[in-house]
């Protein structure tokens, strides 16, 4: 891994995160709307232009799966419905229709292949860079923890393009719905579900959370005792929903495994992979679960980011032992919004800078361990500029 050309791709790849950096700072310290606006653009154009610009062949180079959705689009000819089955797509055999008709779409406009990575990237790059702006704020003073963690998702769009076209689209829907906007959530998050499938959880994550508000924090708001008592009540709720649901997948693993064993799915079923890379996903569920207190009283907001951060975690057995490894990118949204609340409430409520230090040490770790993920375990590394 460490030869001249892939250590020359790394520093590019710094490079590169650096300037989307100091172009989203700028961004952010910009009160005109149109600079604002300006500033997000140039930041979506350079990593929209970056992604496409790179060769991708059937090594593996540019990604994993990039040299498939190469194929895919250059073999889609004619009439649509070729392509999309509707009793396949009902039985999960086949790909997303959304998919289907974008690929196909761009195609009877050209076979250039890159016109292809452009529109996809275009929104891949603008749902990144629109939530890194959404959830940092300069006037907060709080690090750059979004735009660090968005940068590697960037990157890991490079091997699963269309999960994260999905995701993307989604992330805009969770910021709107962060805004108190829920129908634009809604609207988007179907939207990415007709990419990739398993933008499902994210869905789930916000009706989970509208069963908890409605029915056990309304009988727990009723117990007579003070707030502080009832958000821990809710506390153990939900640190307990994180081995309830993981002994839940491992005890019914074969009966959900024998669901899928007939769809397009199958041949995930049986990929192992290890715990430890999901040991971030538990600790911050679990700093969130604990700090649930000072987290809605800093922001009521925050009640739905810690619920898709504990739903994330009870899902760790799916990620490693029934091949859902997938799912766990789809809360990466609920992670950047606790992390970047966690510091808030470090740095304004609490004024514990060791608590600061420690969360930021963490988030460089983590930073590192997803970045080293990514770059030795897929093909983006080298990058190669060609078609």
């Amino acid at each position: 891994m460490w030869d001249s050309d892939n250590i020359l791709s790394i520093i590019l790849y710094i490079c590169v995160m650096l300037l989307y950096i100091a172009c989203l700072k700028i961004h952010a310290g910009v009160n005109e709307k149109f600079s604002r606006n300006i500033w997000l653009f140039i930041s979506v154009l350079g990593l929209t232009a970056f992604a496409v610009c790179r060769k991708v062949d059937s090594t593996g180079l540019g990604g994993t799966d990039a040299i498939t959705y190469v194929y895919d689009f250059q073999h889609m000819t004619g009439d649509l419905s070729k392509y999309i089955d509707w009793d396949k797509i009902r039985m999960l055999k086949q790909r997303e229709p959304l998919y289907y008709f974008l690929s196909w779409f761009i195609r009877s406009c050209t076979d250039d292949y890159k016109v292809y990575f452009a529109v996809v990237y275009f929104i891949i790059s603008y749902g990144i860079t629109y939530t890194a702006s959404k959830l940092y704020n300069k006037n907060d003073r709080v690090s750059l923890i979004p735009v660090l963690i968005l940068f590697v998702c960037y990157l890991h769009s490079f091997n699963v393009m269309r999960n994260w076209l999905a995701i993307s689209i989604c992330m805009i829907g969770l910021c709107k719905l962060k805004d108190g906007q829920p129908c634009k959530y809604i609207i988007a998050n179907v939207i990415g579900m007709g990419f990739h499938y398993s933008t499902v959880s994210i869905l789930s994550v916000y009706l989970i959370y509208l069963l908890f508000e409605h029915i056990i924090m309304r009988n727990v708001n009723r117990i007579n005792m003070v707030e502080r008592k009832r958000n821990k009540i809710y506390s153990l709720i939900l640190i307990s929903m994180i081995p309830i649901g993981n002994i839940m997948a491992m005890i019914y693993s074969k009966v959900l495994m024998g669901l899928f064993a007939d769809t397009k799915y199958r041949v995930y079923m049986d990929l192992k992979l290890s715990w430890f890379g999901y040991i971030p996903v538990i600790l911050i569920a679990v700093l969130a679960v604990c700090m649930y207190h000072d987290l809605i009283r800093s922001d009521l907001r925050n009640k739905l980011a810690v619920m898709g951060v504990t739903v994330n975690a009870a899902l760790v057995y799916v990620y490693a032992n029934m091949g859902g490894y997938r799912i766990n990118d789809c809360f990466v949204f609920f992670r950047i919004w606790v992390l970047v609340e966690l510091e808030k409430v470090f740095k304004y409520k609490l004024n514990n800078k060791l608590l600061i230090w420690i969360l930021r040490f963490f988030i460089v770790v983590y930073f590192i361990q997803q970045f080293n993920s990514i770059v030795s375990q897929s093909g983006i590394i080298p990058y190669v500029l060609g078609r």
